[in-house]
């Protein structure tokens, strides 16, 4: 998960196997995590990554437990977050 001054940016999934060792991070979200911070909108903004720390055997199951992160997100604010929204398209909740 990715969050900016406190507001969640983008949830995702990644390699536990491949971690960086200065930051401790996995090697594709300590990548946009500098990325993000390089950008001038972000300048001065905090930009942390988190990980939510599971043992999931296969993308499979990292992809199903991303996606209810979005649909949850996505059913408690109404919209999805920035950085999912070329990606993530939720399904209608109800008859709308």
């Amino acid at each position: 998960m990715i969050i900016i001054d406190g507001e969640v940016y983008k949830f995702a999934k990644a390699d536990l196997n491949r971690i960086i060792l200065k930051s401790g991070l996995p090697t594709r979200l300590h990548q946009q995590l500098r990325k993000l911070r390089n950008l001038d909108s972000n300048s001065g903004k905090t930009v942390v990554g988190k990980v939510i720390r599971r043992c999931l055997s296969t993308t499979k199951k990292a992809k199903a437990v991303e996606t209810s992160r979005l649909y949850a997100y996505y059913a408690k604010k109404g919209n999805v977050s920035v950085g999912n929204q070329k990606s993530y398209k939720p399904q209608k909740i109800g008859n709308c």
